[in-house]
């Protein structure tokens, strides 16, 4: 075998071995743990909470607002974008909760939904960029109706 398909084959020994390291290690965490949640996501989580609860509290202002004042082109936009992003973060939410929640404590409860996290994450990583394009969008609007 020449160098160069050694190589490669040596590197795709080591992908697997890799992957099935890390694959393992989050298995026994979760077999482990009281929580019967994946780490990984909770920051995921907590930003999704987070903006829901701040488009609530904006939502209220400019609501508000409205009743004291007619609404301008800015106002209807803002309303738009939070309801917008009230979606997309309630749909990533469900989507953890599908995908890094276990139902009940053991390893073959754990396999599944580290399974169901792998496999799961690039949806996640879709939707959490989707709720970063609206909150940029939403602080944008907010700092050109304050000028």
């Amino acid at each position: 075998m020449d160098p160069i398909t050694s190589l490669g084959v040596a590197s795709s020994a080591i992908q697997i071995i890799d992957f099935g390291v890390r694959f393992l290690s989050q298995v026994k965490e979760l077999s482990d743990s009281a929580k019967l949640d994946l780490d990984e996501f909770a920051p995921l989580r907590q930003e999704a909470t987070q903006l829901r609860s701040l488009n609530g509290i904006l939502i209220d202002a400019v609501r508000r607002r409205k009743e004291l004042h007619e609404s301008n082109p800015i106002e209807k936009e803002i309303l738009s974008i939070c309801a917008q992003s009230n979606d997309v973060a309630r749909d990533l939410i469900e989507k953890l909760d599908h995908v890094s929640k276990s139902k009940k404590p053991g390893k073959a409860d754990a396999l599944g939904t580290v399974l169901r996290a792998m496999m799961g994450r690039k949806d996640i990583k879709k939707h959490h960029a989707r709720l970063l394009k609206f909150r940029d969008s939403l602080v944008t609007t907010i700092l050109i109706n304050t000028q």
